[in-house]
Parts: structure tokens; sequence; C-alpha cells
């Protein structure tokens, strides 16, 4: 019987053994899986730290992006008002010397016409009162006025009327001289005008990204995050 219960105790003692190195393996082996999983998770919280650094900086570029344009578009713009505001100016001021030309050149005529007519008359009272003589003949009685006079008082009304178109073709030649240099100013500052406006919409479209999402000639993030 002794011999009987020495057998069973080594029987029970080797089961005991066994199952004490199952559960160890089997502990083993969870202890292999938890350290797995957490190394998982702080691989996943390293890739989600990276990925919201990356985020951070894309969207400080984008802010600073916006801001010097922001500042470009209201420099340009402060620069469009004020040629708006000259082109207004120079147009006003275009009218105005036009208009003053033109009322120079018909008080100039208004003037010069008064005048041949104030002759016209002068001579229409000299021809009734001499009786209109030829050249070089003797005064009428008790006239007074002699040919040679009359004579003069056309060559006076000539000379006026020679006067009154020259007084128009300077005049003409000044006012197409002075709006053929106010087209050219206005031309010009259209020009520069439509320069401003191109530059002010080409500033308003939005900038050309790369494949980051980024504005381009910005400064790429960190590499992107691994797959978890």
């Amino acid at each position: 019987m002794l011999e009987d219960y020495r057998r069973e105790t080594m029987r029970r003692v080797t089961d005991t053994d066994e199952r004490m190195q199952s559960l160890s393996t089997k502990l083993d082996k969870l202890t292999e899986k938890v350290d797995t999983n957490a190394n998982l998770e702080k691989q996943k919280t390293d890739n989600l730290a990276m990925l919201l650094r990356e985020l951070t900086e894309k969207f400080d570029d984008s802010i600073k992006w916006q801001e010097l344009v922001k500042g470009q578009i209201t420099a340009v713009q402060n620069r469009q008002n004020a040629t708006d505001d000259l082109l207004s100016s120079t147009s006003a001021l275009v009218g105005t010397v036009r208009d003053d030309l033109r009322s120079s050149l018909s008080a100039e005529v208004s003037d010069r016409a008064k005048a041949v007519d104030e002759l016209n008359k002068e001579l229409d009272r000299l021809r009734a009162k001499i009786g209109a003589p030829s050249t070089g003949a003797a005064p009428a009685p008790g006239g007074g006025v002699t040919a040679a006079e009359l004579e003069e008082c056309h060559a006076q009304v000539r000379k006026l009327a020679e006067a009154v178109q020259t007084v128009k073709t300077v005049l003409g030649m000044k006012i197409q001289s002075e709006q053929k240099l106010r087209v050219e100013e206005l031309k010009s500052i259209h020009e520069n005008h439509d320069e401003l406006k191109a530059k002010v919409d080409q500033l308003n479209k939005p900038p050309p990204q790369d494949g980051d999402g980024k504005p381009k000639g910005k400064g790429k993030g960190k590499g992107a995050a691994g797959k978890s």
C-alpha cells in the first residue's frame, strides 16, 4: 500500500508540475500579448501626435499666407483707388481745359467778328458818304473822305479778317495738342489701372497646392503618419 501511495503522490506532483508549466506558458503568452497591444497603442498615439503636428504646421502656414495675401491685396487696392482718383481728376481736368479753350476761342472770335462788323459799318458809311468813288478819284464835294482812305479801310478789314483766321487756326492747334496730350495721359492711367486690377484678381485666386495640401513654396512638415 505504501508503494501505491507513493506512486499516486508522484503522479499528482507530476500533474501539478504540468499544470504549473501550462499556466506559466499561458501567463507568458498573455504578458506578451499585453506588451504587443501596449506597443501598438503607443504607436497609434505617436502617429496621432505626429499627424496633429503636421496639421498644426499646415494651418499656421495657411494663416501666414492669408495674412500676406491680405496685405498685398490691401496695398494693390489702395494703389488702384489712387489710380481711380487720378483718372477721375485727369478726366475732369481734360474737360475743364477743353471748355476753357473753347470759351477762349469763342470769345476771341466773337471780339474779332464785332471789330469786323464795326469796320464794315464804317466802310458802308464812308461809301455812302463819298458815293463809292474809284481809286484815286477826288473826294465828293463836302465829302472829306478820299478813295485812298477808303482803300485803307478795306486793307484794315482784310487784315482783321486774316487775324481772326489766324486766331482760329492757332487756338485749334492748341486744342488738338492739349487733347492729344490728355488722351495719352488717360491711356497711360487706364493701362496702369488694368494692370493693378489684374494683380488684384491674381491675388484673389487660391494658391496652388502641393501633394500635402500646403501652398507651394512653404516648407513641408514631417513625414506622414504610419498606418495603425
